[in-house]
């Protein structure tokens, strides 16, 4: 979500051939990133991957906003963003944050986004299609219109989940689940033990929302998770874990997920947890 805005494209880049190096063989990705996502800088993230070598050799995967209002926006939007990373088809494309949108019937506006995936998928530009930061009571009502239009349902479901964030509706989706968010902004990771975060931290990204001090922000002067997420940190630690390995696994335990999408700022960073969750 950083790529081309907190980190330089070559930084990036060395982060993509570590994770790859590492065993990594899935891309996330949207067109609204690089975060803090913003007209002006949407579409960095994917100009950074199309530097980036031969990406037929890994799973690409991509979201398109749910207030997309037409199956025609949600497949040039995708289409558009092929053309920009360089590569035929995605993996699995997402309709990120569903949601309503005020003054359409709510029916009739799913149905385009259901038509579109369609489309896609007959022309090959995605392999399949699902759902992101979706109430369950929402995923259910895809599920259902798209059996009416003899569509195939959303096979993917993907949700904020972590010790922290842990109801989140994932558990209820029928279908393979993707989670994201593990460590909380690196909180679980052990990033901000010291109480104070670098400006060029990732949770730096909410600054508008958070009081900053000088160039680090005081995390223990927010009304926020810090505490919770400190005192889990200090447990993991005690325990013998290494936090963000321990973050993860407590993720990928859970019978419900399949895969997690993992953010990191630093190629480093991935050798603290990688090797050890794909050794077992």
């Amino acid at each position: 979500m950083i790529f081309g805005s907190q980190r330089s494209p070559e930084q990036s880049l060395r982060i993509l051939d570590r994770a790859y190096d590492l065993g990594i063989r899935s891309v996330d990705t949207a067109f609204g990133y690089p975060a803090p996502m913003q007209p002006d800088t949407y579409g960095i993230t994917n100009e950074v991957l199309a530097l980036w070598g031969d990406k037929t050799k890994v799973k690409i995967q991509t979201k398109v906003l749910g207030s997309l209002e037409t199956r025609a926006s949600v497949i040039a939007d995708t289409e558009h963003q092929l053309k920009a990373i360089g590569v035929e088809q995605f993996d699995i494309c997402l309709l990120h944050w569903p949601g309503t949108r005020e003054g359409l019937d709510q029916a009739e506006l799913r149905a385009e986004h259901i038509r579109g995936f369609e489309t896609l998928m007959r022309d090959g530009a995605i392999r399949d299609w699902g759902l992101s930061n979706c109430p369950f009571e929402d995923w259910e009502d895809y599920v259902a219109l798209a059996e009416h239009l003899g569509v195939k349902p959303p096979r993917w479901a993907q949700n904020r989940l972590n010790p922290i964030c842990d109801d989140t509706g994932l558990n209820q989706a029928p279908v393979p689940c993707q989670a994201y968010g593990i460590f909380h902004y690196g909180w679980l990771a052990g990033r901000y033990e010291s109480g104070f975060a670098d400006e060029d931290s990732r949770i730096s990204w909410v600054e508008n929302d958070w009081r900053w001090g000088g160039k680090k922000l005081a995390l223990d002067t927010l009304d926020l998770d810090y505490p919770i997420a400190r005192k889990w940190v200090a447990d993991a630690r005690a325990s013998g874990f290494v936090p963000a390995v321990r973050a993860l696994s407590w993720v990928l335990e859970k019978p419900y997920v399949l895969q997690a999408v993992i953010g990191v700022s630093k190629p480093e960073q991935l050798d603290d947890f990688v090797p050890q969750i794909l050794a077992g």
